[in-house]
């Protein structure tokens, strides 16, 4: 189905797709010999020629990158590896934003995936949006002062110890923590 907007893939057919695709890929050379084999648990990472500029969107300028850029570049990056992402091209490549629960994490297993579970097809268009590195476009983040992230984590650590305020664990659960803490010592010590 297509609209102005969209276009609307049948769920069998992902479905079908998905049980079909081979659980392997191989990449090959110029000259034909396979370097890479994608498949669980193996990630490869490819460069792309953008690393030492930045086009932005809203000027429509190329400019060099800034240390805001590669911040979220090596995130994207570390994210999609986390995931699980078997070939990762151009930093950034692959988008985030699934979210999953300790349930279906453990029925799927390493080396599963999730796009044929039902709980991604009803979360797909979640997004969550980080608290400290900032996502915006660049010409939003620059109009808005350009903060450097180590600026906004100096300010986020001095909030939190000038008005964060721990929870008195409870008495029972201070001794069990008070018992690890002194069998743990003994053991060092020796």
């Amino acid at each position: 189905m297509v609209d102005t907007y969209h276009v609307r893939i049948p769920r069998e057919l992902v479905k079908e797709a998905l049980r079909t695709v081979p659980r392997s890929i191989g990449i090959g050379n110029r000259r034909g010999d396979v370097t890479m084999v994608l498949k669980g648990g193996n990630s490869y990472y490819g460069t792309g020629p953008t690393i030492q500029y930045v086009y932005d969107i809203d000027t429509g300028e190329r400019r060099p990158t800034d240390y805001e850029d590669i911040e979220k570049a090596a995130l994207s990056l570390y994210m999609s590896t986390l995931a699980g992402s078997t070939l990762i091209h151009d930093v950034g490549y692959m988008d985030m934003g699934m979210t999953a629960s300790w349930e279906l994490i453990e029925k799927v297993g390493p080396g599963g995936h999730f796009l044929m579970e039902d709980h991604t097809l009803e979360h797909y268009r979640d997004v969550w949006y980080p608290k400290v590195i900032n996502r915006e476009e660049y010409s939003v983040w620059a109009g808005k002062g350009a903060k450097p992230l180590r600026e906004v984590l100096r300010e986020k650590v001095r909030w939190i110890l000038e008005h964060h305020r721990p929870e008195q664990l409870p008495k029972d659960v201070e001794e069990k923590i008070g018992t690890i803490l002194k069998r743990a010592s003994n053991e060092v010590k020796g």
